[in-house]
């Protein structure tokens, strides 16, 4: 389901975009999206609307009720769980820190590493799965 009025602001790779993408997926959403690293327009209205040019940021646009624009992952996701969840709640992944998810699976394959002394480079690529795993979106 696209719903009216919600625009993503983000870029590839952008971990906390991964965030917002992976609750849009959860909840069935095909969000509006612009890149702000091809699409100067988007990046200069992110720009002049927000005083900054980091994302994710949803803008949010309400009939009768003008825009606004939301930024934070974390703020973000919350939004479509309580818009358009139907109760559900967002999962464990969902609510951590991508960066957090990131060092405990560096540290888990430092851990791997020391203990089985495997030949390089399996436990190395623990971090590498997981950053694809939070980056992937259907």
């Amino acid at each position: 389901m696209r719903p009216p009025g919600l625009t993503l602001f983000h870029y590839p790779g952008c971990m906390y975009c991964g965030r917002v993408w992976a609750a849009a997926k959860a909840l069935g959403l095909d969000l509006d999206h612009r890149n702000i690293w091809v699409d100067a327009e988007a990046a200069s209205s992110l720009g002049a609307a927000t005083g900054r040019q980091t994302v994710p940021v949803l803008r949010i646009e309400e009939p009768g009720q003008g825009e606004r624009w939301l930024s934070e992952s974390a703020d973000i996701v919350t939004y479509l769980y309580a818009t358009f969840g139907n109760g559900k709640r967002p999962g464990l992944l969902s609510s951590l820190n991508p960066q957090v998810l990131l060092m405990v699976a560096a540290v888990a394959a430092i851990a791997v590493d020391n203990v089985a002394q495997p030949s390089w480079p399996w436990p190395w690529l623990l971090p590498l799965v997981a950053f694809g795993a939070m980056m992937r979106r259907a």
